[in-house]
């Protein structure tokens, strides 16, 4: 079952409980909590997003490809794949915007008021975990861009500890010349 259907499950199985009580006493904020150690595994897909764009970008240049992708959009309706592609990169920003809501609505005085606010810290704490994430994994692609350019490729250039620092234009010799490559 994939998270969003268990996460679903469990909050329609929690208002069933919930319903048999007070309201100022229904409890939520343990379910996001609980779920936002399962989004962990969103950051393995948010780095691979673009790379995903990228290929698909290159499959839909294969004539056969693309009929076969555009008969299958047509089948599923309105959406494409990039469509469903996104909706994991959005489901954090949506669950903390959830959150925010649900916690600017509860009262404090509610049972449930601390462990929402833990559990929209703790969605907070992981979209920062995704965008830094991002943000690195960016970086070693365009690090690896400049290797794949240096003629001969220097040995251990690839390191864990080597970070790409700075976005510009580089200027290198090739066997055609000074060439330049924007960053």
């Amino acid at each position: 079952m994939l998270y969003a259907e268990s996460f679903l499950a469990e909050l329609e199985h929690r208002s069933l409980i919930n319903d048999s009580q007070p309201r100022d006493s229904y409890q939520y904020g343990d379910i996001f909590s609980t779920m936002s150690f399962f989004c962990r595994s969103y950051v393995q897909y948010v780095n691979n997003y673009n790379a995903s764009l990228t290929c698909l970008y290159q499959l839909r240049q294969k004539h056969d490809f693309a009929l076969w992708l555009q008969k299958q959009e047509r089948a599923a309706g309105k959406d494409t794949i990039e469509s469903y592609l996104i909706q994991p990169v959005q489901r954090i920003p949506r669950y903390v915007l959830l959150l925010k809501e649900i916690v600017k609505n509860t009262p404090p005085s509610n049972a449930d008021s601390a462990a929402l606010q833990k559990a929209l810290s703790m969605m907070k704490s992981l979209a920062l975990d995704i965008n830094e994430s991002k943000r690195e994994a960016e970086a070693m692609h365009d690090l690896l861009k400049i290797y794949k350019m240096l003629q001969p490729q220097p040995k251990d250039f690839i390191q864990p500890f080597r970070k790409f620092l700075r976005k510009g234009t580089i200027y290198y010799f090739a066997k055609e010349g000074i060439c330049l490559t924007s960053f």
